[in-house]
């Protein structure tokens, strides 16, 4: 064979392969380069685990450390939970340590009050990060009368207290504020302590509760 037709022949036959070859240019030369161990196939990137883009240059920790945040979200591989859960997969209900029956001790310096009486804490069926408490100085007797509706209140992420933001539970111009704090350490002997105060013909009573779990 005429050695001077063998290269161009050769030159020609090189480009012909490689043209019909997306992600191979000219003398082997990649055409479409895919980072992080990706590889290319018909001129597209394949990507590893984690990675993804047109050439695989974005790196998602999510994905690629297997994050499932049962209620919230993944962000540069940590869960942002949802309204009302916390823990590092978001399945920890917040407000679930607070809900139970107890009984209590109240006190209320300037009111004759009763103990004895048991108080429920419920979840809010509308507000995930909610609860409900019922029996929270709730006794008509009282010189100023209790609340006869339940006591909202917002349990706390990643937190063992939980906040009772002023209001009016039977709208009547009677009001409370206060917070709680749960102490579980104790399995067999879990205590809730309660500070609020109630507004009532500007009077001012401030009380606390130590309860107890049943």
């Amino acid at each position: 064979m005429n050695f001077r037709l063998f290269l161009p022949l050769t030159f020609l036959f090189l480009l012909a392969t490689t043209a019909c070859n997306e992600c191979i240019g000219p003398f082997g030369k990649e055409k479409v380069v895919c980072n992080n161990g990706g590889t290319c196939n018909d001129g597209q990137c394949d990507c590893l685990k984690g990675y993804f883009g047109d050439r695989c240059e974005i790196l998602d920790l999510c994905e690629l450390n297997d994050v499932d945040c049962v209620q919230g979200n993944c962000e540069d591989g940590i869960c942002y939970c949802g309204v009302g859960y916390e823990g590092a997969d978001c399945s920890v209900e917040s407000r679930a340590k607070f809900i139970s029956s107890y009984l209590f001790i109240e006190r209320c310096p300037g009111l004759d009050t009763v103990n004895g009486y048991t108080m429920v804490i419920t979840r809010d069926p509308l507000d995930q990060g909610r609860i409900d408490i019922t029996n929270l100085f709730n006794f008509g007797h009282f010189p100023i009368n209790g609340f006869f509706s339940a006591i909202s209140a917002v349990a706390n992420k990643n937190s063992k207290t939980f906040t009772i933001p002023t209001q009016d539970p039977d709208d009547n111009g009677k009001s409370i504020s206060g917070s709680g704090l749960i102490n579980d350490t104790d399995t067999n002997n879990i205590r809730l302590e309660i500070d609020f105060t109630i507004s009532n013909s500007g009077k001012e009573y401030t009380c606390t509760i130590d309860a107890d779990r049943i």
